[in-house]
């Protein structure tokens, strides 16, 4: 009896702390299991943040290249192809001029400078983009697009054209942007005689063309040739407010019946600086 009642005595012993022994082992496997899990998601958690930040890298970059090169060039110049170079048979190129910006620009500040050339190129690169031609650069006061390059297409001169048209309409929104928006002009008495009047002139011409990226430090995208040579004459002997064209022009925006659907006046002959006498128009609507 006395051995029984020990027995059981012993066992209950032992049997006692077997639930507690179990309900430490399911905690501290718990609390492995929930640190676990926490580590987990912090780690998911930062690789989804840092995943969003590469994607807005790489948007930034993106975005950096399609403001430097033609997005048709981008997969070549990340692939590290060395001589990047296209011909176009027939593109039209387009150059305007702020006129008397020089002397405008010198009696201002560099802030009040860079303010107004924003606010002009802004409403440029709008009309650029609305009639799809690529701006190729601006030089100053000066901007330059093609047409018909680097995107060829059979519409290249009507684009164009279109798009001279719309910078000249442009001309009386942005002489009163210009007094309204910018202090700088707005204070000064010449700047603001010249923002009242602002206006381009355009010069316009139509043929082959060659384009590539150029340069070791600081790659560009640019376009060569007699056409942007020409293209710039035809600017720099223009009139003030108005767009001037060559003869290909005039030529490629005729049907075979000699019908265009633009205002063209033929301005004449002119002796055009390593071009000779050259006939020359403007178009007008």
């Amino acid at each position: 009896m006395w051995i029984m009642m020990e027995m059981g005595d012993w066992s209950s012993r032992y049997e006692s702390p077997a639930p507690l022994a179990l309900i430490l082992t399911f905690c501290v496997l718990g609390a492995c299991l929930f640190a676990g899990l926490s580590s987990m998601t912090i780690r998911r958690f930062r690789m989804i943040a840092l995943n969003d930040q590469l994607l807005v890298a790489e948007s930034m970059t993106s975005s950096l290249l399609l403001s430097i090169f033609p997005e048709d060039y981008i997969p070549r110049v990340l692939s590290g192809e060395k001589l990047i170079a296209e011909r176009y048979k027939q593109a039209t190129v387009l150059f305007s001029d702020l006129v008397g910006f020089t002397s405008f620009a010198s009696q201002l500040d560099p802030k009040t400078v860079v303010e107004a050339l924003n606010l002009i190129y802004n409403v440029f690169d709008d009309i650029t983009e609305l009639h799809e031609v690529y701006k190729v650069e601006t030089i100053g006061d000066g901007y330059m697009i093609a047409s018909g390059c680097p995107i060829r297409t059979a519409l290249h001169c009507r684009q164009a054209v279109n798009t001279a048209l719309d910078m000249i309409a442009a001309m009386p929104f942005l002489r009163t942007e210009l007094l309204r928006r910018v202090e700088g002009i707005r204070s000064n008495p010449e700047a603001r005689e010249w923002a009242n009047n602002m206006n381009i002139r355009i010069g316009l011409h139509t043929g082959e063309l060659f384009a590539g990226v150029a340069g070791k430090r600081n790659p560009r995208f640019h376009v060569f040739g007699d056409t942007v040579n020409t293209s710039s004459r035809m600017e720099s002997n223009g009139v003030r407010g108005k767009i001037q064209v060559s003869q290909s022009v005039v030529d490629e925006l005729m049907t075979d019946e000699g019908i265009t659907e633009y205002d063209i006046v033929r301005r004449g002959e002119l002796d055009i600086k390593g071009k000779g006498r050259m006939t020359l128009y403007f178009i007008t609507g």
